[in-house]
């Protein structure tokens, strides 16, 4: 049997006479945003109850290495796609600081993609809700959801003038649904200095997205790359695309989830409380380049692959990290 370690693994230059696809071009390395996890399923229960229950906002904090970035593109396309005639309207706060009310509905009109922001004050306001106020009558719903990324970065007087707009729509009879997505700890420090008329429009529900911290959610994750489609109408999956031959002969990465687990365990010396999602792919596509070009009906991944792996994904610092953003964890309110 071939049981191989990460060891130095060869850079693959030409991927032979399989026409196999070199695993920097594979989704794995390239598209992993297309898989799903436990942590991103639960928190996006969270959302859609947010969405029909007729509520305001909810607030969403994210430790760094759990994939904030990555869990807003993927709650994104899922707001689209399940309600598709609610505009979803994306805003990035990180850089977008504003000293003055002017200033602010100009950064704000810019992070809506308009390329000129010119005019005073009160009509820059009014061209940030009609914006708003028109996708949400457009589409038939009067409703719109504003997505910030980086709300950590908010300050009280930005949170003023998006009540502003918030309450401009309210009289106009629309509904926003703001859902703000911030880096732990400092979104809960910014959070919890917001007065009460601020929290209770746009932090009416709290909640924290979390690591994968369960042996389920190992499994979940391999288990996804084992049957993601290669392409549209592909019977190809991931796996089999990388390790046709394992594959065929019964190969698959959900298999390897005791192995996997043990060596998180043993880097983390079993106390995480939660892994951190980016590390953990970087572990997975760690072991699986090292084994690309060992593809065989016998191989096996050995547990010292593994451990290999988890080493090369700094799962143990990235944990020690992530563990310093969990001591005032939100859980979601009724």
């Amino acid at each position: 049997m071939n049981t191989v370690s990460y060891t130095e693994p060869k850079v693959i230059v030409n991927a032979g006479d399989s026409g196999r696809v070199k695993p920097w071009l594979h989704p794995l390395f390239m598209n992993v945003d297309a898989l799903g996890t436990q942590p991103l399923d639960e928190m996006y229960t969270v959302i859609r109850l947010v969405m029909v229950t007729g509520a305001t906002s909810c607030a969403i904090a994210a430790p760094s290495g759990t994939g904030k970035t990555f869990a807003i593109a993927k709650f994104r396309g899922a707001l689209q796609r399940d309600y598709g005639d609610i505009p979803v309207v994306l805003y990035n706060a990180l850089n977008l600081h504003a000293n003055t009310i002017r200033g602010f509905f100009k950064n704000f009109l810019y992070g809506l993609g308009y390329d000129s922001a010119i005019g005073e004050t009160g009509d820059l306001r009014q061209r940030v809700t009609n914006y708003l106020s028109d996708a949400a009558r457009q589409s038939g719903t009067s409703t719109v959801i504003l997505m910030v990324d980086e709300a950590q970065e908010l300050r009280e007087l930005d949170m003023q003038f998006l009540k502003d707009i918030f309450n401009a729509l309210h009289n106009e009879r629309v509904r926003l649904v703001s859902l703000l997505f911030g880096e732990a700890p400092k979104f809960y420090n910014v959070a919890a200095s917001w007065p009460e008329c601020i929290d209770a429009r746009f932090a009416q529900h709290k909640c924290s997205l979390r690591g994968l911290n369960k042996q389920e959610d190992i499994v979940r994750v391999l288990r996804e790359i084992d049957s993601a489609p290669f392409s549209i109408g592909s019977d190809d999956t991931w796996t089999s695309t990388l390790f046709p031959a394992a594959y065929a002969a019964g190969f698959r990465l959900e298999n390897e989830a005791p192995s996997f687990v043990n060596a998180l365990a043993k880097a983390t010396r079993g106390k995480s409380l939660a892994l951190p999602t980016a590390n953990v792919f970087a572990a997975i596509k760690a072991c699986v380049h090292a084994h690309w070009e060992r593809d065989a009906a016998d191989m096996v991944i050995g547990d010292d692959a593994w451990r290999q792996a988890v080493a090369w994904g700094r799962i143990a610092k990235a944990v020690a990290s992530l563990s310093r953003g969990e001591p005032r964890i939100w859980q979601i309110s009724a």
